[in-house]
Order: C-alpha cells, then sequence, then structure tokens
C-alpha cells in the first residue's frame, strides 16, 4: 500500500510541477507566487503582497539582460495610496533606480552573471501595501526606448541575442494582472502585438 501511495504521490508532483498559467513560450507576466499559476489577488488594506514580474516557458538556459515597461492602474486619486516597498531584482542585476520609481516606468538590467532560466524565471519582485481597498490592474510593454522594434518587452538570452517577450494577457493594451477587480485576467486570442498603447510612450 506504502508503495502505491508514493507512486501516486510522484504522479501527482510531477503534474503540478510542470504547470503555469500561461503555456506560450518565453511569456512574461505578473503573478502572485512563485510558480506562475496565480495572476488574480483579492487583498484588504494594511496587508502586504508581492508581486512578481515573471518570465514563463523560456526556449533557453540563461537571461542574460532584460528590459520591460509598466504601469499599475489604480482608482483616480488613489496613488498616493499604494506604496511599493522593496523592488529585488536577480543577483549581480544592474539598473537605474529612479527609472522605475513610481506606479509607471522602465527596466533597462544588465546581468553581471548569466541567471538561470526555469519554467517560471522570476525577474522582479515587487512588494506593495495600499491604505484603502483598491482595485489595480498591473501592465506589462516595451520600454519608453525598447531595443526591438515589435512593441513588446526584451530579454538578451543565452546566445546574447537580444529577442521580444510575448505578454501573458497577449496584448499589452490588457492587463496581464489584477488585485480586487473580482475578475482574473483572459489572454486575448488574436491579440495585434505590433498595437501599443499610449501608456507606455
Amino acid at each position: 500500500m506504502k508503495i502505491v501511495f508514493a507512486v501516486l504521490l510522484m504522479i501527482l508532483l510531477a503534474g503540478s510541477a510542470g504547470a503555469v498559467v500561461d503555456p506560450d513560450p518565453n511569456s512574461l507576466g505578473v503573478y502572485f507566487d512563485l510558480n506562475g499559476d496565480v495572476n488574480y489577488l483579492d487583498v484588504a488594506p494594511d496587508i502586504e503582497f508581492w508581486a512578481y514580474v515573471t518570465l514563463t516557458n523560456p526556449t533557453w538556459d540563461h537571461v542574460q539582460a532584460f528590459e520591460l515597461g509598466y504601469e499599475l492602474i489604480v482608482p483616480s486619486g488613489m496613488e498616493s495610496r499604494i506604496f511599493r516597498l522593496a523592488d529585488t531584482m536577480p543577483p549581480t542585476a544592474m539598473y537605474d533606480d529612479e527609472l522605475s520609481s513610481g506606479l509607471r516606468g522602465d527596466y533597462y538590467v544588465g546581468l553581471g552573471h548569466p541567471y538561470p532560466a526555469s519554467e517560471a524565471t522570476i525577474l522582479v519582485k515587487w512588494l506593495f501595501l495600499t491604505l484603502d481597498p483598491m482595485t489595480i490592474e498591473f501592465y506589462l510593454g516595451p520600454t519608453s526606448f525598447p531595443s526591438v522594434p515589435d512593441g513588446l518587452p526584451a530579454i538578451m538570452n543565452s546566445d546574447n541575442v537580444i529577442i521580444p517577450v510575448g505578454i501573458s494577457s497577449g496584448d499589452v493594451n490588457l492587463p496581464v494582472a489584477e488585485v480586487n477587480t473580482g475578475h482574473q485576467p483572459v489572454a486575448a486570442e488574436n491579440a495585434a502585438w505590433g498595437k501599443v498603447k499610449s501608456l507606455f510612450r
């Protein structure tokens, strides 16, 4: 009986280890867990919560550098009621803090040593706190001065090639993660990748 239980447990663990919300290769999203499974969260005021900018299902072994633009949309007039308490990068990351200091910004990040890629590779860790109940929508897109013309974030891969990566929502005009909105983000079926919202200009 113990052998049967052990075999079943191994099968269950193997199935769950390979699961992320977005099945597409080389896709960037924001998640509220370390495995890239949770892109929706209900959270009360005065409760800290982590959000992770995560590259899922990369088709290479290491990340050498990355760039991305982001914006958090909160209700008008509530911008001063949300705080980013921490902003953590991979080891040996080199970047300008001032470019990513608010609810909108850019990351141009070089890594002193290649950063190993996994099924869910966390590139940025944010710790947030809100003082009032509020909805939050997370958007990802290209930087203000992108390295690639595709209107998307970019990664320098193991071969030192800069390539665009997809967005987990399928479109830079759609949120990749949400807080307290009452609905989970859904990927667009036929998104126009080149169409970039003025949000990221």
